[in-house]
């Protein structure tokens, strides 16, 4: 169900009851945007490298709408084999007016294009804030509160022990009409007394005047009217009536807290339940949420990977499942919609699920694709219709998570196609490269010229890096051992194996780190000339003869446009 401003109370009671129930929890989420692409991230980065690049090029991108499902297995032996499933579609917007954020114009039309509701959105929006956020919000409350008891625990009118702030002789005329007002308003009937048009100082005086000349007559309490503060006095009642007021203000004050929280107290209740979760090519949008809701994230992989576990300590993603030895035969495509596709035939078998809220349902005839509630049943279809595909017992796997040991917390790296998944609780596989290669070419090559360069040792994929370098990957690895000692010669065409390559760029990076090598060091300081000669000492090839006639013909115009034409890995979009 869609959940705003409006149900989100609501919703977080049903929500709760839930989730004490529930076995696992799927989420989706939909983005302003996923990536500024101010690095590219390479299909040879190192995992660590991949993200920190992630998390550079989605800063300042946020989730606007969160998809949550929770799913409750049925009972060993119940003649009900159906799994009950509550989902919820949660619109998220910050509240701050101090909130900005990035929109990336291709999301967005994408999202428009599938029938987001972009004006529930920013009206109805449920709000949010991360660990350090709430924080300060909290001890603000407190301190407001612990203001109010101070206030009522003065009785006597003249007390020596104050230390009142001396009113500016340009706020004095207004405290005086203030004082004349609050006498008129204690010998009145009225209820209360409302005093607007003060900024936080005038408010503050007003306080003091309270507590130091009608602390026995009356007390005194901010609320917001129409978006603006103002400060309601109203007559000293009994004690037991002050504290019966006292008490409904906390409680309201404590929902108002609640809502300013927002969606991060359904993301924090998911936490602490410890439940699975369960999301389809997950590593973004946990990047997101870790982001949005808990707290900055860390500069490195290894402590990301801390901070994941200790927020979630179980994670499946649906799309490392698909690529299993005994799914990825079976499922041609990974991304989410064509899995349900595959999936609702042989060998694969569906399961049954049904809502538990009376009012509201999904359905898979009924296609809501990129509804990020409707995408997190889709995971739980996708992830229930594997599982019992992959296990005997789905009930004996929720249970005990071991028997997930293949793919329990990992996460797929869409851009590393040879590593293929980050393992959140141990290390990545480290696989060999010694069939790529790091080139640097003149400025009037194009592909094909690259191509023919390395035509004696069979087809080629080409990573741009930029204008005039790259990374080749031999199809045939088993020509790679002969590239840096049979490759031909040509002036301004240099290549160096990949780890050579990346020794290379780590100096660049880490400066003067001592455990480079003395030779890149040497590069580093002796520029061009003595850069040939540390590329050769590093095993690397570098060729240099006047230009065939042809070459020197190029067009920088023909080659960008070669290049653009050029698709070297496919990268299928999992929207």
């Amino acid at each position: 169900m869609d959940v705003t401003k409006s149900n989100f109370r609501e919703a977080c009671k049903d929500f709760e009851i839930a989730l004490e129930k529930s076995d696992f929890v799927t989420i989706d989420c939909e983005f302003t945007g996923v990536s500024a692409e101010h690095s590219k991230i390479l299909p040879y980065d190192s995992p660590d490298h991949a993200y920190r690049k992630y998390v550079e090029n989605s800063a300042g991108y946020i989730i606007i709408q969160l998809g949550v499902t929770l799913i409750q297995a049925p009972a060993i032996n119940s003649s009900d084999d159906a799994y009950i499933y509550h989902s919820y579609n949660f619109y998220v917007c910050p509240k701050s007016w101090r909130t900005n954020f990035l929109c990336q114009a291709s999301s967005i039309a994408f999202l428009a294009e599938n029938g987001f509701d972009f004006t529930k959105l920013f009206c109805e929006g449920v709000p949010y804030c991360n660990e350090q956020e709430e924080k300060i919000l909290r001890e603000r409350l407190q301190e407001k509160q612990k203001s109010r008891q101070e206030a009522r625990n003065i009785t006597e009118v003249a007390n020596t022990s104050f230390n009142h702030i001396p009113v500016p002789d340009e706020e004095k005329e207004a405290i005086a009409r203030i004082q004349q007002e609050i006498e008129n308003f204690i010998n009145s009937q009225e209820d209360e007394k409302v005093i607007g048009g003060c900024n936080a100082f005038q408010r503050k005086l007003i306080y003091e005047l309270i507590e130091a000349n009608f602390g026995d007559k009356v007390g005194a309490t901010t609320k917001s009217v129409d978006n603006n503060k103002v400060i309601v006095v109203h007559h000293r009642k009994s004690e037991e009536e002050e504290e019966r007021i006292e008490k409904e203000l906390q409680e309201s004050e404590m929902r108002d807290l609640e809502d300013s929280i927002g969606i991060s107290t359904i993301l924090q209740k998911i936490s602490i339940s410890r439940k699975p979760i369960i999301g389809h090519n997950l590593f973004l949008d946990l990047i997101y949420i870790l982001r949005q809701f808990f707290k900055p994230l860390p500069d490195n992989l290894a402590e990301f990977k801390k901070f994941a576990i200790s927020i979630f300590p179980n994670i499946i993603d649906t799309k490392c499942m698909c690529n299993l030895p005994k799914v990825k035969p079976l499922i041609k495509s990974s991304i989410l919609g064509d899995i349900i596709n595959t999936i609702r035939e042989e060998p694969f078998s569906l399961p049954k699920l049904k809502s538990g809220n009376s009012n509201f349902s999904y359905s898979l005839q009924d296609n809501k694709a990129h509804e990020a509630g409707y995408d997190s049943y889709l995971t739980a279809v996708a992830f229930l219709t594997i599982a019992k595909f992959l296990h005997e017992s789905i009930n004996t796997l929720l249970n005990d998570l071991t028997e997930a040991k293949d793919y329990l917390n990992r996460l797929f790296l869409v851009k590393l196609p040879d590593i293929g998944y980050l393992n959140l609780v141990g290390v990545e596989p480290v696989p060999s490269r010694d069939h790529v290669f790091h080139v640097t070419i003149p400025e009037e090559w194009n592909k094909s010229d690259l191509i023919n360069h390395f035509r004696n040792y069979g087809p080629i994929f080409i990573t741009w890096i930029n204008a005039t370098s790259a990374l080749i990957s031999l199809h045939k690895k088993e020509n790679s051992s002969s590239v840096l000692k049979t490759i031909s010669p040509y002036t301004g065409f240099k290549v160096q194996s990949f780890n050579d390559y990346k020794e290379t760029l780590q100096y660049r990076i880490n400066g003067n780190d001592t455990s480079t090598s003395s030779q890149a060091k040497k590069r580093k300081l002796s520029g061009d000339q003595e850069e040939g000669s540390t590329e050769k000492k590093m095993k690397t090839s570098t060729h240099e003869t006047e230009p065939k006639g042809k070459h020197a013909k190029r067009t920088s115009a023909k080659k960008d446009l070669s290049r653009h034409k050029t698709k070297v890995f496919a990268e299928s979009d999992d929207w």
